[in-house]
């Protein structure tokens, strides 16, 4: 029998916790019976957001009950709202000082609820599947002689014995995502993404059908299941049960089902499903690379399981590794391992080659809310510093409340409460950021139109809430300790601000904390724009300049290139898989005839107008040529660095044969090396291959002095040879630009940081000036007197901030060079050297922002009057 569904303890709790006894039994009834209906109707997970959002609702005064709780006397609450009120009014009797902590604070939060939305809507993701508990994905980790992998891919093969041979594993579901491309219904031709996949898929994951039977939906060969997005872009909507689409090559498949729309939270996602039992045939035509039978097939096939809720994942692992020994000891160099990794660990998750789906890793999170937290410390700071500069002020008044009776406790709650409400007027404001913000801050990360939406809901406030109260705490903290820990008597009668302040060594300290912040943020901005143009500048080791690289997307190459051939300003095409530069190329193993072990080589195939079209230049050997016979695919040119792996000259490398996918291939050319992958990576073994089924890109080099007049020519060209595909084409610039652009995401990052960081410390700068001057503005009347001039003034209340600026640098700048020299940059094979221009600069800017925010008061206090100040003594 199917056990009740229950709502969320924590708001049942809170229910009974505010609503007033006379209603609370007919309320709680009510939200129980529809909470029971939702989930028969919209689901369990619905159900629940729609009861925690209904006793939100219900907070309001006519529901709850008294606030005067037993374990709070009435007098408590009376002393925390006159607290309230002392707060308010003192705020508002010091506008500035109140403002400038509002605008610092509500300019960190901003930042610190980033990361807050982004931790709550990625510790959504697949929390909506019923039996998330029980669901585990088989992760592999295969090892080649000294290259060893983790990926979230598994062999198919070994989904069978999970089936028969372990015990407690309840379903399996294989999934092979290589289902997919341009799609043809109802007179419709568009790409859709899918999976081919067992029937148990849509009994073990919670992805219900709005049209179908779940259990025969996916059994037949050649059946799909269709979302409803789908359905109203194909077929508007009408219902497509019975009806066909045709899927690329691999034929028409039959609609036997419609799914409701995937939930962003889901890390699968998808647009159809086809049958699993498709797969024997496809593979059989030779349509689809083998797999079914493949130990050694290690990419785009994966194995979800459903365990026993008695049955430990640590059972499961060691005996598919006893069955995973028993299959490789045929192979000669390769071993896998395998793990079990549980769905509420994907996203996030760990950093896994050969995901399904977006991803996630943990460690740019924790990464962002450290840097989040060491600015919200930052305004944090600047609160402290100016409260107990303030608070100095209102030392007689502290001191009286002593004298007539108030703890130390009770003190200490005076200024957490200002603390607090300040930070909640800052939230108020920081929210409004945040909304400005985020879709911007989006737009910086990578695939996070994929991962998140930043949506303000009832859950995220609340969390958006306790985060101010926190912060404020914290801000409060130490105002509260120091001024609680005061003798009433030093109090009252030592009442001179210049003679506490010296005492108060920790203020410097804390202007100090906000310039190395600065420094380093601003440092990191200029390190990584500056890796970002060496990245656009860097000498690739070929031409790039005036080729333009187009998707073939089917057309046949030898039509497209005569067609090209007609234009003036096309000098000359080659055809390749890859865009060399941008992407790693395939991979294959390669080792010599009958010695030593294998070792990953990235390849392209190419034509022979390849290598002259890109300026590569010969070392060795000669091209391939023009007219291949149809043995020659098993020619390769190979790059110098890959000569020198297996210690050869260039010269000695021609006519070497080497063994690639169990295929004799003979060398006939050695290139010097080029940067064929991005330059974070080093340049390592690599070669060319003729092999025309490959090709996907044209490589076209103009000689024209209007591009997009030439560009307008090309796509009408290409309009004659396929008018069912867009024409898609990108010069090699822009490409490159397109490869490096997360960099340009990086620096977006860091310069918001900086500006955050910066704008804080100058918010305290300027008052800690306007109290400085305030309280030494007799002093510098008297200097004025006695013959000062209004420079040495200047130069005299600016003198402590050259000072803390200076200290800030000596610690921040090291740290800043150590990080990215030996940490970030490493990641970069070719990469900059951080010299005086990336870590100066921000000295520079600070000291700058720095004088004229001091300066600004000081000049004004130095071209006052000493008479108008001097008078009353």
């Amino acid at each position: 029998m199917k056990n009740h569904p229950h709502p969320p303890r924590l708001f049942r709790r809170l229910l009974a916790w505010f609503c007033h006894p006379d209603f609370y039994e007919e309320l709680e009834g009510d939200l129980e019976e529809n909470f029971i209906k939702n989930a028969d109707k919209k689901g369990l997970h619905h159900a629940r957001w729609i009861y925690r959002k209904e006793v939100l609702l219900l907070l309001r005064p006519s529901v709850v009950k008294s606030l005067r709780f037993s374990f709070w006397p009435s007098h408590t609450i009376d002393l925390w709202r006159n607290h309230g009120k002392i707060a308010m009014r003192s705020l508002l009797r010091h506008k500035l000082f109140s403002g400038i902590n509002i605008l610092g604070l509500a300019a960190s939060m901003s930042l610190g609820l980033i990361v807050i939305g982004m931790v709550h809507d990625l510790l959504q993701f697949d929390e909506f599947h019923e039996q998330k508990e029980q669901i585990y994905r088989v992760i592999s980790k295969p090892q080649i002689g000294s290259w060893h992998d983790e990926r979230a891919s598994a062999v198919l093969p070994l989904a069978e014995y999970l089936k028969t041979e372990i015990s407690g594993v309840e379903e399996v579901v294989r999934i092979q995502r290589r289902f997919g491309g341009e799609v043809e219904a109802n007179g419709k031709l568009l790409p859709l993404s899918g999976y081919f996949t067992d029937p148990a898929f849509l009994e073990i994951f919670t992805f219900p059908l709005l049209k179908g039977n779940a259990k025969t939906a996916l059994q037949q060969p050649f059946s799909v299941v269709i979302t409803d997005e789908v359905v109203q872009r194909v077929f508007n909507g009408a219902n497509p049960i019975g009806k066909e689409i045709e899927v690329g090559e691999m034929g028409r498949f039959q609609i036997t089902g419609v799914l409701k729309n995937i939930p962003k939270e889901s890390h699968l996602q998808f647009e159809m499903l086809a049958s699993f039992s498709t797969l024997p045939g496809l593979e059989k035509a030779g349509l689809i690379r083998p797999s079914l039978e493949q130990w050694d097939e290690l990419s785009s096939s994966y194995i979800y399981l459903k365990l026993a809720p008695d049955r430990l994942p640590e059972e499961v692992v060691a005996a598919m590794n006893r069955i995973g020994a028993n299959a490789y000891e045929s192979f000669e160099n390769l071993q896998v391992d395998f793990g079990l990794q549980a769905l509420a660990s994907i996203v996030p998750g760990r950093d896994l080659s050969d995901q399904i789906g977006p991803k996630m890793v943990v460690l740019p999170i924790v990464i962002l809310a450290a840097i989040a937290l060491l600015v919200l410390l930052s305004a944090c700071f600047n609160y402290t510093n100016l409260s107990i500069a303030r608070s100095l002020r209102r030392g007689r008044e502290v001191g009286i409340r002593k004298v007539v009776g108030a703890t130390r406790g009770q003190v200490s709650q005076q200024f957490l409460i200002e603390a607090v409400v300040i930070t909640l007027l800052s939230l108020v404001l920081s929210i409004g950021i945040f909304e400005t913000i985020k879709e911007g801050f989006m737009q910086t990360i990578p695939r996070a139109d994929q991962l998140l939406t930043l949506e303000l809901t009832p859950t995220l406030v609340l969390f958006f809430v306790a985060f101010a109260l926190l912060a404020g705490l914290l801000a409060g903290l130490v105002p509260a300790t120091v001024l609680s820990k005061m003798h009433p008597a030093n109090l009252v009668k030592q009442y001179f601000p210049q003679k506490l302040m010296k005492k108060m060594s920790v203020r410097r300290a804390l202007i100090v904390f906000q310039f190395a912040i600065s420094l380093f943020f601003i440092g990191a901005a200029t390190i990584v724009f500056q890796q970002h143009h060496e990245a656009l500048h860097h000498d690739m080791g070929f031409d790039q300049e005036n080729i333009l690289n187009i998707s073939l997307q089917g057309v046949d190459e030898t039509i497209l290139k005569n067609e090209l051939s007609k234009f003036p300003e096309v000098t000359d095409v080659s055809f390749s898989s890859l865009v060399i530069g941008v992407a790693n190329g395939s991979l294959d193993w390669v080792r010599q005839t009958d010695q030593g072990d294998s070792i990953g080589v990235h390849f392209v195939s190419v034509d022979h107008r390849y290598v002259p079209n890109h300026g590569l230049d010969f070392l060795a050997g000669k091209n391939f040529t023009e007219n291949q016979p149809a043995s020659t695919h098993a020619q390769i040119i190979i790059n110098e660095e890959m000569a020198h792996v297996f210690n050869w000259r260039p010269d000695e490398a021609i006519g070497q044969v080497l063994e690639i996918g169990h295929q004799p291939h003979q060398v006939i050319g050695v290139l010097e090396d080029f940067h064929y992958r991005q330059i974070e990576e080093p340049i390592n073994s690599f070669f060319f291959r003729y092999d025309p089924d490959q090709f996907t890109y044209a490589n076209i080099k103009l000689q024209s002095q209007n591009i997009p007049a030439t560009m307008a020519t090309l796509r009408q060209a290409w309009d004659k040879l396929d008018s069912r595909h867009d024409f898609k084409a990108a010069f090699f610039d822009q490409q490159i630009e397109e490869a490096y652009f997360f960099l340009v995401n990086v620096l977006r990052i860091f310069g918001f940081l900086s500006f955050i960081a910066i704008s804080i410390a100058c918010l305290g700068l300027l008052g800690m000036a306007v109290y400085t001057i305030e309280v030494k503005l007799k002093e510098i009347s008297i200097r004025k007197v006695f013959g000062a001039n209004d420079l040495q003034v200047v130069s005299l209340l600016s003198s402590g901030f050259v000072k803390m600026l200076l200290i800030a640098a000596v610690i921040a700048l090291p740290l800043t060079f150590l990080l990215f020299d030996k940490v970030v940059l490493r990641q970069f094979a070719f990469r900059i050297e951080i010299g005086v221009v990336e870590l100066g600069f921000g000295v520079v800017v600070l000291l700058l922002l720095g004088l004229l925010t001091i300066g600004s008061q000081t000049w004004k206090a130095a071209r006052r009057n000493p008479a108008e100040v001097l008078k009353g003594e």
